[in-house]
């Protein structure tokens, strides 16, 4: 098969490729899966990457790519350990006593989330991808991602208001 030139520029070695990913990979995945496995699931995804590099075909963006490769390893990750997602926002508040008491009350909300809820919500929320772009990388109708993300919100609305936050216009 004969790369593009953007494919030979992407990928024209490793190291590179590692260096200009990295970040994003690692991110992905510590939001979906947590971080107790994080650097074996990042060496698995980049080596996945490369490995299927020459299917990358250049009609979307390459980060489009590797939220769809990187996602679906994740996804196949909790699935198979049956955890439930850690959360870290930086988004929220500054302090850092805030962020831990936010974030375990938003840790508390994922959990009653579905799977499929939940990755909607984080490549949406967290990993700023828009509605088209989440269909793209789940391969799923629009319509579908809507859905998810409409329900993921109300779930996490109703647990964190449990919790005496009350801020539906956030989310």
């Amino acid at each position: 098969m004969i790369l593009s030139a953007f494919q030979e520029e992407e990928f024209s070695d490793f190291s590179s490729f590692y260096n200009n990913h990295q970040k994003l990979i690692r991110s992905v995945l510590y939001r979906l899966c947590g971080k107790e496995d994080l650097d074996d699931l990042v060496q698995e995804s980049f080596l996945k990457l490369w490995r299927k590099r020459k299917s990358f075909k250049g009609k979307s963006k390459i980060t489009t790519w590797i939220y769809q490769v990187v996602t679906h390893l994740g996804i196949d990750y909790l699935r198979k350990q049956k955890k439930k997602i850690l959360f870290q926002d930086q988004h929220f508040v500054k302090g850092p006593e805030e962020q831990a008491s936010l974030r375990n009350l938003v840790q508390e909300g994922l959990k009653e989330l579905s799977s499929e809820q939940r990755v909607v919500l984080v490549l949406h929320l967290l990993e700023e991808l828009t509605l088209q772009e989440i269909g793209k990388v789940l391969k799923l109708p629009l319509g579908t991602i809507k859905s998810r993300l409409y329900y993921a919100k109300i779930k996490m609305n109703e647990a964190l208001k449990k919790k005496g936050i009350s801020h539906e216009d956030s989310l």
